[in-house]
């Protein structure tokens, strides 16, 4: 069974040795990228993102990192949809070792059932960005109820497309 768990030091070693498929390393940054900015943001004064092993039972097979935001003027989520405030999927990966079996989306459903509580506080959306060739990664928002929102922008070279679910 699915579950997300706060990364804390019981599941430290295995969040860290997470690895996504080759051919993949264009779209998500290393895990240990993502602990050492959010280490930053917190040591800055800033609170920073809540960081999330993804386990199936007592294995951790992924990563989520998730973040509330304000939308700021002349922001498309404010300008299209009126959003104020949302969660962000800032980063998200299932490891090499475990893809391809229906976890990536158990994952982002339990992630998303999470965030519907308000952990940080009331928000109108969950918002996410993909490489637009990136077809995995859209099929698997696409089927937990994620709708592209018609922006797009360029980020080191790639298309990136955004997606958005109303809360």
């Amino acid at each position: 069974m699915i579950e997300i768990q706060k990364i804390n030091h019981d599941n430290f070693a295995d969040v860290i040795k997470l690895k996504v498929a080759e051919g993949q390393e264009d779209f998500v940054v290393p895990v240990n990228y993502c602990i050492a900015e959010a280490y930053v943001d917190v040591i800055s004064g800033e609170e920073g993102p809540m960081l999330f092993a993804v386990c199936n039972g007592d294995e951790v097979v992924g990563f989520a990192e998730v973040g509330l935001y304000e939308v700021e003027e002349g922001e498309f989520l404010g300008e299209k949809f009126g959003d104020k405030k949302y969660y962000d999927f800032n980063r998200f990966m299932i490891d090499a070792r475990h893809q391809g079996k229906g976890l990536g989306k158990a994952a982002v459903l339990k992630t998303v059932e999470y965030l519907r509580t308000f952990p940080r506080g009331e928000a109108d959306c969950i918002s996410l960005c993909y490489a637009s060739n990136n077809t995995v990664a859209r099929n698997l928002y696409l089927s937990s109820g994620f709708v592209e929102t018609g922006e797009t922008y360029v980020e080191d070279g790639l298309d990136i497309l955004c997606a958005r679910l109303e809360l």
